[in-house]
């Protein structure tokens, strides 16, 4: 085989296997439809430190009588990345989706929602929710830039802007007032 036919079926080979990997070729329409049960899928977690990761492994069960695949899970913050498998899942099986939530930049009430696609019926979509609280660490310090938008957000003040009026020289002048030579 000459060696650009051999390069065209080895691009051609890594196209379709990507396209398989990635469920681009799965359609959720000709796939037969069952059912699934999730256990726990509303969930309230106590509160975690910021920074701190939490994985959260969801369990489901197949109770159809075809295979159940999972044809995607999108994650309603950019904080959560889902984890599963695109194999089916016999009748009676179970499965496992992992999310896994970096609060890094969350403080505070924290809600995420999963939307779980899968070829169920009636309706091939379902939700996972979890809460969580993200607190800040008691020893927590400010950095620069953050002391620096602080320090700017002062010196913003309307009582600076009356102060300065269009001259922007940080007094005022009284022109009722005596002048002094």
């Amino acid at each position: 085989m000459p060696k650009t036919n051999r390069t065209y079926s080895f691009l051609l080979f890594c196209t379709m296997w990507l396209l398989v990997q990635c469920g681009i070729g799965v359609d959720k329409n000709t796939l037969p439809k069952t059912k699934v049960k999730f256990k726990d899928s509303l969930r309230h977690y106590f509160p975690i430190l910021q920074g701190s990761e939490l994985t959260i492994p969801y369990t489901f069960i197949n109770t159809g009588k075809n295979p159940l695949t999972i044809i995607e899970c999108q994650t309603s913050c950019g904080c959560t990345v889902a984890e599963f498998s695109t194999r089916p899942i016999e009748e009676g099986g179970e499965g496992t989706i992992l999310l896994k939530f970096n609060s890094i930049k969350n403080i505070g009430y924290t809600e995420v929602f999963t939307t779980v696609i899968a070829n169920t019926e009636p309706v091939g979509m379902h939700t996972l929710q979890f809460d969580v609280n993200v607190v800040p660490d008691a020893l927590y310090t400010k950095d620069y830039e953050e002391l620096y938008t602080i320090q700017e957000e002062k010196s913003k003040s309307s009582a600076k802007k009356l102060v300065d009026g269009e001259q922007q020289q940080g007094y005022y002048t009284d022109s009722t007032a005596k002048n002094y030579q």
